[in-house]
């Protein structure tokens, strides 16, 4: 399952490179298993670069929030 979903990717990476410069990806996930003193697992958003494949940012956020908010922070720092 895992070779087909990546053969899928590279497939699907190489054709959407062929119209667009870069498309930088945006994602939140919660971290399981650690818990600040609020009782909240922390959630640590990342952008990466779909051309490339490299993770450009990450960010470690205490309050869940909608991931957009964290972004102006790569840049800006």
């Amino acid at each position: 399952m895992a070779d087909r979903i990546s053969a899928f990717a590279d497939v699907f990476r190489k054709e959407i490179s062929s119209w667009a410069t870069d498309i930088i990806g945006i994602d939140g996930k919660a971290m399981r298993g650690t818990l600040y003193d609020n009782g909240r697992n922390p959630d640590i958003v990342s952008s990466s670069s779909l051309g490339s494949g490299f993770t450009l940012a990450t960010d470690i956020c205490k309050e869940k929030s909608n991931e957009i908010k964290s972004v102006p922070g790569y840049w800006t720092n």
